[in-house]
């Protein structure tokens, strides 16, 4: 099976490590292709990047909406079976992670993957970790929530569920994953940790953006499922709280 992993990035010289964790995979590099969503980062790091990247790896540099516009240009230029999205300051767990993925695949009829995930500080120190969440209604109401990035999927199910909403600049994950869990579709989840995550991202690099973004998410839960939100960031604040909490408990 072909794997196909989508990163946009713009001027963020930490994309350098991501690229090399997957270049590091105990998987054929051949049937590995990274797309990576560029917004015109400035010319010494594009050369960098492209440096590093293997043949049948494509680096796009156009501008872009907001990171959502470019994971979804990024999607639409894939070629894989299978499609995993990585942010430009994230990195594989460890070298078996894409061979694992592709078995779960392979052994199991699903149409997706929702694997763990961890939070890190900027020196990869575990700070939060976030389970494998399945995307239905259950999960939605107790307050759980899906980690975008250790998510896999085949390439179909873009058709089916459709791409992000480019306009919903922080909760465009989080509305993709409320309608992929009012589809059919069938899932599973991935019991090990495949995603190293670092804090800091669009959403909650300052207050202002975590404010804006709670109240964004808000509306689109609410957009789904009505009343039923206000139950859900209310359970939502005890699930990130055993997850700060679990992270302590991991070794460095």
């Amino acid at each position: 099976m072909k794997f196909s992993l989508v990163i946009p990035s713009f001027n963020d010289d930490r994309i350098l490590e991501t690229i090399e964790s997957i270049n590091e995979q105990n998987f054929n590099r051949h049937d590995i292709e990274v797309i990576i969503m560029d917004a015109c980062s400035e010319a010494d790091l594009l050369k960098k990047i492209k440096n590093i990247l293997k043949p049948n790896d494509r680096l796009y540099v156009e501008k872009d909406d907001g990171i959502f516009d470019g994971i979804n240009k990024g999607i639409l230029k894939t070629s894989g079976d299978i499609i995993f999205t990585l942010g430009s300051d994230d990195m594989l767990a460890y070298n078996d992670a894409i061979k694992d993925i592709v078995y779960q695949f392979q052994e199991n009829s699903i149409d997706f993957l929702c694997s763990d995930l961890i939070y890190t500080d900027q020196n990869w120190l575990p700070v939060r970790y976030w389970p494998a969440t399945l995307p239905n209604f259950f999960n939605f109401l107790i307050g759980k929530q899906v980690g975008h990035f250790a998510f896999a999927a085949k390439r179909d199910l873009y058709n089916e569920v459709g791409l992000f909403n480019k306009d919903l600049f922080v909760s465009a994950d989080f509305d993709f994953f409320l309608r992929l869990g009012k589809t059919e579709l069938t899932g599973k989840k991935f019991k090990k940790i495949v995603t190293f995550m670092k804090l800091g991202g669009n959403s909650s690099k300052n207050l202002k953006n975590v404010y804006q973004g709670n109240k964004q998410m808000f509306g689109v839960a609410f957009s789904h499922y009505g009343p039923f939100a206000i139950i859900h960031f209310i359970l939502k604040v005890i699930w990130k709280a055993k997850e700060y909490n679990a992270a302590r408990k991991l070794p460095n």
